[in-house]
């Protein structure tokens, strides 16, 4: 067993990654505050310790009893007789911050505080209480889990610091590679205790309570250096530190150690006043959703969904492929089965004629030798032809995956089961059964076994498609820095506006600045007022779109400061109109935009925000001035490849729109996906000085695949030492 730093503590040292250790594989461990009664939440902890066998010394602290559950009961903390790694206190919420202080005077560096009472309560004692608890930490500088917490389980070690139900009713703890980590120690356990019951065994159990000192990120990176740990499980309702989370799936991600998310919410970082479209699309849950992704941390939306992933990541494949043979003892399942495939982006293989033929020597021979092989009712009176079957989709080249759906059949049901786990012994593809009815023994053999099995063909394919993406993730190449950039011009940019106190730059510079990067962006001229407006005209071909440009105007259709398809004989009156504008607005620093108009079908925003928990996120999505009402857009963590962007743009309800078709070859996907990249590198490069890009809309005109940024807005980021905004300037 090897565990790696906290790096995100700061002064995080090796006394604290000892107190991880103690978290997680305590060797002794101390209630205090034990109760003789195991049905109390103070007397389960010790209850539960003796009943599933803890290896290590146990310590009932309990200053009214010489015994407590049949252990000999200590009166005080300093009183303890041998060291302690982990202390369960299991006090009232005010006796907590003393019994810290006693913990740490003897050497405990780790405790789990169990009682409530503090900030969640809403109280000003409660927020007095944690107030205290807080100094306790910070002076004895312990490694605290919780408060509010429901404890953990340490399943190699039979550590049961915790007093959740969800032990009641089982025999023994069910060790393996999955660890599971909740900000919900109630509905934790009712997963924990799920799972358990769905075949997969545990490494460890963690609730995290209100994470005073502790948090999830931290957690999920230690355990993701435990030789113990192969599978992460987490239940999110929201994030204190997105840093530490980013870190911990950075780290599960080098490790090729898979997290199964579940996030409930549709906020992680509260609510943000935001200027531009961008800002207001990319919401904390729609960036959250971006970051795992893009970090392959495979996000579900419940508990099945969650523990079907588990299953399959249990049994450690990894494949190239999405290619799935199907054998069914009917038609029907098999049917359902294929369709579930293509819904969820896998194949059904190709079988060659000559490899059907050899389905077709099974005696009795199959009612259907294609794929999905249907092997008949018969194979419940003749339960080798599976592995007949089975045998020959191992040898067949085209196949990456074997699918067996079963049903009832209890009088046959060990038959089959042995069929299919001699195969799995010799199989190099993964095999996975789908069993729906029956008792539930057969699918409990099977899950034991290291055999995913599942009670419904779309359950099973949904899992199946989750892993075969993250191992296409796992493949993918990491975003490279594209040529063409100009930084120093940007920063030039970025710096006189700042140096004249400006919270913004205009629409040209705004422009200026994505082609700098690379971005193609509209031709145009800038025009100090209506007659240069005329003359910068006669250089290009009409018509015109005429805006009006300053660094305090954010919106300009709001203010009908935009006109379009304007004549080249208009362009001067034109000009004097929105210029007027300006004037009627009391705007500064006025200027004339003048553009030739660029024909496009579609519209797509593409942009990116500083998120206050995650940094900067790219956003690609529906455009045009109808891009909130519209809602299709998805985001993620900056820097993105070009291939990874493309991705983005295909998931969206748009793309529908971008592909070829009725005589149009459709748009350029991959010069698409290089300007969302080229963003994401300006959003790497620049977003501690620019707190959100819009690019809204990027025209894309499908008939010749041109894209073209004709509209774009930059938001500085705040500063200290910047100037402060002049009183007289304000925003439209």
């Amino acid at each position: 067993m090897t565990l790696g730093t906290n790096g995100n503590r700061q002064g995080a040292s090796d006394a604290v990654r000892a107190s991880l250790r103690h978290l997680l594989y305590p060797g002794s461990v101390a209630v205090v505050g034990a109760s003789n009664d195991p049905l109390k939440m103070s007397g389960r902890p010790l209850d539960y310790l003796k009943r599933f066998g803890f290896r290590g010394p146990v310590y009932p602290i309990n200053p009214t009893r010489t015994e407590v559950q049949g252990i000999p009961a200590i009166a005080r903390i300093a009183g303890i007789p041998g060291p302690v790694d982990l202390a369960m206190i299991v006090l009232p919420a005010e006796a907590v911050p003393d019994a810290i202080r006693e913990c740490a005077a003897i050497g405990i560096d780790t405790a789990i505080v169990a009682a409530s009472g503090f900030s969640e309560t809403g109280t000003d004692l409660g927020r007095l209480t944690e107030q205290r608890l807080r100094a306790a930490i910070r002076e004895s500088e312990m490694t605290v889990l919780g408060p509010n917490c429901l404890g953990m389980i340490s399943t190699r070690d039979r550590v049961t610091a915790t007093f959740t139900s969800a032990l009641d009713d089982l025999d023994e703890l069910r060790y393996g590679p999955t660890a599971f980590v909740s900000q919900s120690g109630a509905f934790g356990s009712f997963i924990f205790n799920a799972g358990t019951r769905h075949g997969i065994g545990w490494s460890h159990y963690i609730a995290t309570g209100n994470e005073l000192e502790l948090s999830t990120g931290e957690i999920l990176t230690a355990l993701a250096h435990s030789d113990d740990v192969q599978i992460l499980l987490t239940y999110l309702e929201g994030v204190s530190n997105g840093s530490e989370l980013i870190s911990a799936f950075t780290t599960a991600r080098e490790l090729d150690k898979p997290i199964i998310a579940v996030k409930s919410g549709r906020s992680l970082v509260g609510a943000r006043a935001a200027a531009t479209h961008t800002a207001s699309l990319s919401g904390s849950d729609q960036i959250f959703d971006g970051v795992v992704r893009e970090l392959g941390v495979v996000r579900v939306n419940g508990v099945e969904e969650m523990l079907d992933a588990a299953k399959i990541f249990g049994t450690g494949a990894r494949p190239a492929g999405r290619r799935v043979t199907s054998f069914s003892i009917s038609g029907g399942c098999g049917v359902v089965m294929a369709d579930a495939v293509a819904e969820l982006g896998l194949t059904m293989a190709e079988w060659e004629d000559e490899w059907s033929e050899r389905l077709a020597a099974i005696e009795p021979r199959p009612a259907s030798v294609h794929n999905p092989v249907d092997l008949g009712a018969q194979m419940y009176l003749n339960p080798p032809m599976l592995e007949a079957g089975m045998r020959i989709a191992l040898e067949h080249p085209g196949t990456d995956h074997i699918a067996v759906l079963l049903g009832c059949g209890e009088s046959v049901a060990d038959a089959l089961i042995e069929s299919i786990t001699r195969v799995h012994a010799d199989a190099d593809k993964l095999i996975i059964v789908v069993w729906t009815g029956g008792s539930g023994r057969s699918q409990q053999i099977l899950d034991e076994r290291g055999i995913p099995c599942f009670s419904d063909p779309h359950r099973a394919a949904a899992a199946l498609a989750r892993l075969c993406d993250y191992s296409q993730w796992r493949s993918a190449p990491p975003p490279t820095r594209p040529d063409g950039i100009d930084q120093v011009g940007v920063a030039a940019i970025i710096d006189k506006a700042v140096a004249r106190g400006r919270t913004q730059l205009s629409e040209w510079e705004s422009s200026q600045i994505i082609s700098m990067y690379g971005i193609p962006t509209a031709a145009a001229r800038k025009a100090k007022n209506a007659e240069d407006a005329a003359s910068a005209a006669a250089a290009f071909d009409g018509p015109f779109a005429i805006k009006l440009v300053s660094h305090q105007l954010v919106h300009k259709s709001d203010i009908g400061a935009v006109e379009l398809n304007v004549a080249a004989d208009e362009v001067q009156d034109s000009a004097r109109r929105v210029l007027a504008l300006g004037e009627e607005h009391g705007l500064s620093d006025v200027a004339v935009l003048l553009q030739p108009m660029v024909h496009g079908d579609v519209e797509l925003i593409v942009g990116f925000t500083n998120d206050p928990s995650f940094g900067p996120s790219v956003v690609v999505g529906s455009g045009g001035v109808l891009v909130e009402s519209v809602q299709d857009s998805c985001a993620a963590l900056a820097p993105i490849s070009g291939e990874y962007a493309e991705s983005m743009i295909r998931s969206l309800k748009v793309a529908a729109a971008l592909t070829p078709g009725r005589g149009r070859p459709g748009a350029d996907l991959p010069a698409l996906g290089d300007l969302v990249s080229r963003l994401s590198w300006l959003a790497n490069d620049f977003g501690d000085r620019l707190a959100d890009v819009d690019i809204n809309p990027v025209l894309v005109d499908t008939s010749s695949g041109r894209t073209c940024a004709v509209d774009a807005l930059a938001i500085l980021a705040p500063s200290d030492d910047a100037p402060a905004r002049r009183s007289s300037e304000r925003e439209v």
